[in-house]
């Protein structure tokens, strides 16, 4: 197993085991997935790095879960990624 997938695995097994919500904060994911968009316009490579750093799983919100994950995605599809996509 890979220390990514530790990560996830320990992130998620966090919430469900302790039966009680982990210290989390809505305002930092919101600013992580917002220097994403605003500061790696175009920087695919850079965005796949952060991938490889963080997993979606380490986001405490399920919205936020699922725009990183399609960041990531995309990215690694090699479509362009920016804020002004429609994200729903």
């Amino acid at each position: 197993m890979t220390e990514k997938e530790k990560r996830a695995l320990s992130s998620s097994a966090t919430k469900t085991m302790l039966g009680r919500i982990p210290p989390h904060n809505y305002e930092s994911e919101r600013a992580i997935l917002g220097w994403i968009l605003c500061h790696l316009q175009g920087k695919k490579d850079d965005i796949i790095k952060i991938g490889e750093k963080i997993t979606r799983n380490e986001f405490y919100d399920d919205k936020h879960k699922l725009i990183f994950g399609a960041i990531i995605k995309m990215a690694a599809e090699d479509k362009h990624v920016d804020s002004y996509r429609d994200w729903e």
